[in-house]
């Protein structure tokens, strides 16, 4: 996935098969749209299938208390829609700190994929790195 700003000003996200970028080949996207305004601080994004799902959101302050501000929207790359979102999580809503800092795409051995979400977590000297994880996808 490359996210290109174009001549126009505008951002377009491009999808491409790993093997023609590995020859350098940009010429045959999978997918490419120009993504949907999404409110909120980005904080992550990532790429399962034909779904791109971003993460936004703020560390707890005192104008952004628990449960916080953390969202997660999906998007189809073959349309350029949302098709989910954006949806409040609370996944870490307990935590000390909790700012949301990114997502990721596991498989599991059994074949079970899960959306990881990680946050930034602990008093400050002694940041932690928590890691949660929703196996319900688009």
């Amino acid at each position: 996935m490359i996210v290109r700003y174009h001549k126009d000003g505008g951002k377009h996200i491009a999808v491409y098969n790993l093997a023609d970028t590995d020859r350098g080949d940009f010429s045959n996207p999978v997918a490419r749209f120009t993504p949907p305004a999404i409110s909120g601080t980005p904080q992550g994004y990532t790429l399962y299938g034909s779904y791109m799902y971003f993460m936004t959101g703020n560390a707890y302050s005192s104008s952004n208390p628990e449960p916080g501000n953390t969202y997660l929207t999906s998007i189809n790359i073959n349309t350029g829609a949302i098709a989910q979102g954006p949806t409040l999580t609370k996944a870490g809503s307990t935590l000390t700190f909790r700012e949301p800092e990114g997502l990721a795409i596991y498989r599991t051995d059994a074949g079970e994929s899960r959306l990881f979400l990680g946050f930034a977590s602990g008093v400050e000297g002694d940041r932690r790195s928590s890691i949660f994880y929703k196996n319900a996808l688009v």
